[in-house]
């Protein structure tokens, strides 16, 4: 399979998985590079990156200087969004260990 069929594999599997987490997460994906902006209600996303990072997960976040795209989804005032950014080297193992560490999120 060429990078970019596998890229995009991690994407929607990232995507089907997402569907399953607690009702307080909205995950709005981008199509290029496959990226997903995270907003968990009830946590800052300043916390949720540092909880991510401490089990191996490193995200992003803020507004990644899309401003824009921040304000339109109402989670400016809020610190933004974590940002999970997949690439070539993500495998279906590592999106699967972001669900389980992101079901453990409790409000």
């Amino acid at each position: 399979a060429s990078l970019v069929t596998h890229t995009d594999m991690v994407a929607t599997l990232l995507g089907r998985v997402a569907e399953s987490l607690p009702g307080n997460f909205a995950i709005h994906p981008l199509p290029l590079p496959p990226t997903e902006f995270l907003y968990a209600a009830g946590w800052h996303p300043r916390q949720v990156a540092e909880q991510l990072a401490e089990h191996g997960l490193y995200v992003w976040d803020g507004n990644y200087y899309a401003l824009a795209v921040a304000e339109r989804l109402g989670v400016q005032e809020r610190g933004g969004m974590v940002r999970v950014g997949l690439a070539h080297y993500n495998t279906a193992d590592e999106v699967d260990q972001l669900v389980a560490v992101l079901r453990e999120f409790r409000r």
